[in-house]
């Protein structure tokens, strides 16, 4: 009996710690989305790129990791980081929400690849589309040969872009197979591949769950990998074989390749 006041009292403590980390994340994410959205209409007069749109969603990206409780990060291989104006795809793993912010941290100038279901969230969604991102319905031919003919024009425009090739957050945090749609654009457009490593995301905040866990993840940018004289599958093996290398062991999972061009 005397340990249910205890427990009463860490769980009371938990909700309230939940409750403010979303909150916090919520009132972030109006902030530097609404800025974005009000901003729109004057930068793409002007910037065709749309540099500083992109500028405030990397603010918002890094404000949220600040209101996050305890929460610490390492980025290694910040040399591999291409340079604005030199389009090429980032390709990465995919454990949770937190990914896309780990992206953010780094900083380059790029679009990515997002679940048309993202477009739709009020002002988020709206900000999602302003800033030139791309969005796909999973499952659908025709959204898909679209998406990847939009990420062609961005790449055609030295804007970089990002993919999770994995195609949605794993569940468990082991790499899954890879989709080869990325590889595809790559090999087509003649621009690098460069591999990026997210380690502990899965922890902080897996799919599937609310409550922040873990206290720190690090991102790891692994040198490009140039298209040429390399196949579409050649290309997303070495991919792969990079990303998985700086994952622990018990998370790189079995190297089985998938055939699909989504995502």
């Amino acid at each position: 009996m005397a340990s249910n006041p205890v427990k009463m009292l860490f769980h009371a403590g938990l909700f309230l710690r939940v409750i403010f980390v979303w909150l916090a994340v919520g009132v972030v994410t109006v902030w530097w989305c609404g800025l974005i959205i009000i901003c729109s209409p004057v930068v793409h007069l002007f910037d065709k790129k749309a540099r500083f749109l992109h500028t405030l969603s990397v603010l918002w990206g890094r404000s949220v990791v600040l209101v996050l409780p305890n929460l610490r990060y390492t980025v290694k291989g910040k040399e591999n980081i291409m340079p604005n104006g030199n389009g090429v795809i980032y390709v990465a793993n995919h454990q949770s929400q937190l990914d896309i912010l780990a992206l953010f941290i780094l900083g380059p100038h790029f679009r990515w690849l997002a679940k048309q279901s993202l477009f739709m969230i009020p002002i988020f969604g709206w900000a999602l589309k302003l800033s030139g991102n791309v969005s796909v319905i999973r499952n659908d031919r025709k959204s898909r040969a679209k998406c990847m003919e939009d990420a062609r024009k961005i790449i055609e425009r030295g804007i970089s872009m990002v993919f999770f090739p994995e195609g949605t957050r794993s569940l468990d945090g082991v790499l899954k197979s890879f989709k080869l749609g990325a590889f595809s654009l790559a090999k087509d457009t003649g621009v690098p591949i460069v591999p990026v490593t997210i380690v502990g995301a899965d922890a902080f905040l897996p799919k599937g769950s609310i409550v922040p866990k873990g206290n720190r993840f690090d991102i790891i940018v692994h040198p490009r990998i140039e298209v040429a004289e390399r196949t579409v599958l050649q290309l997303s093996n070495l991919a792969r074989e990079a990303i998985a290398s700086a994952l622990p062991p018990e998370k790189r999972g079995a190297v089985v390749m998938s055939v699909g061009k989504d995502e």
